[in-house]
């Protein structure tokens, strides 16, 4: 698994870590599996996504939809302010540019039936 350095006075911390399944419903019959709200707020606009499935066909390349949302308070609501595809087993440096803090959502490919995260967010500090 990719673990970040810390070099150079860069710090990277794990702030979620989860391995995501399908519900089957028979032998090769399942649900897909549902959009994922990443239960953790992040604050910086630096992070890592690592998602792996150890089992993808070398052929396959799309892990996920990452969607990045603010919440509005004012409307009640989420808004979307930046989408990205992840590529499955690598890592993935994203700069979701925001300067208030936010939430992932990640949309799993009906293909799979299961994928693991790891997401680090930089420290600055």
């Amino acid at each position: 698994m990719f673990e970040p350095q810390h070099t150079e006075g860069l710090k990277w911390d794990v702030v979620w870590q989860d391995t995501i399944e399908a519900i089957f419903k028979a032998e090769n019959q399942y649900f897909p599996i549902p959009p994922v709200v990443v239960p953790v707020v992040l604050n910086h606009p630096r992070i890592i996504v690592y998602p792996s499935n150890i089992t993808a066909p070398s052929y396959l390349w799309l892990a996920a939809k990452l969607t990045a949302r603010v919440d509005i308070p004012s409307i009640d609501t989420a808004v979307r302010i930046h989408q990205e595809n992840l590529r499955i087993n690598n890592k993935n440096y994203l700069y979701i540019p925001i300067t208030s803090s936010y939430q992932v959502h990640l949309e799993i490919p009906w293909k799979f039936t299961e994928m693991s995260f790891t997401i680090w967010q930089f420290d600055p500090t």
